[in-house]
């Protein structure tokens, strides 16, 4: 009768062992998960820059996750490096958190420069604390893009007529979102700051 016990108990304590070991397998196959979905990243746009005639240079631009650490994001752009340097001599690469910012000037999320042997120069990385909502990044975008239209087509201007022209964009944008000119301008600072700029 107490072989029979101690061996139900061994059994009891083996199999909660193999039961604790599955579950810290099951945890750290989670974290790896998540771990490799925060340094998934997409290519936005791969051009080869073929005006240098003695260097291959590449410049690709990615999409990372908005609100990527910074940790992550210097992982996620060096592993990009690594995957798509190919026969490149120099490959920059900039990352943005929003296809919205893509094409308006200066990445959101930083640069670098990556070189074949995995040297990583000129590193600039813009983890972001504060993410505006996707409203605000709207309003901004509208704004600045009237702003830019409405100046382009004025050609020559001082800057009383720029001021000027900026308090009529900033009334037609506060009208048109059913805010504030204050509201506007905050937005307008806070999204500057989310892009870096």
């Amino acid at each position: 009768m107490k072989k029979l016990l101690i061996v139900l108990i061994v059994l009891i304590l083996v199999a909660s062992c193999g039961e604790e070991q599955r579950d810290n397998s099951k945890a750290e196959s989670t974290k790896q998960q998540v771990e490799n979905n925060n340094l998934n990243y997409e290519v936005l746009k791969n051009s080869r820059d073929t005006s240098n005639l003695t260097k291959k240079e590449n410049t690709i631009d990615i999409l990372v996750k908005d609100n990527i650490s910074e940790e992550n994001l210097k992982k996620v752009m060096r592993k990009a490096g690594k995957e798509q340097i190919k026969d490149a001599d120099i490959l920059f690469i900039r990352a943005y958190g929003d296809k919205k910012f893509f094409n308006l000037g200066g990445e959101t999320h930083g640069m670098i420069t990556y070189y074949p042997d995995g040297t990583v120069k000129d590193e600039t990385y813009r983890a972001k604390k504060e993410i505006p909502s996707d409203k605000e990044k709207d309003i901004y975008i509208d704004y600045s893009k009237t702003l830019h239209e409405t100046l382009k087509s004025k050609g020559n201007y001082t800057k009383q007529e720029e001021e000027n022209i900026e308090e009529e964009i900033n009334k037609k944008i506060a009208k048109k979102y059913g805010i504030s000119q204050e509201e506007v301008e905050k937005i307008f600072d806070k999204v500057v700051i989310y892009q870096g700029m």
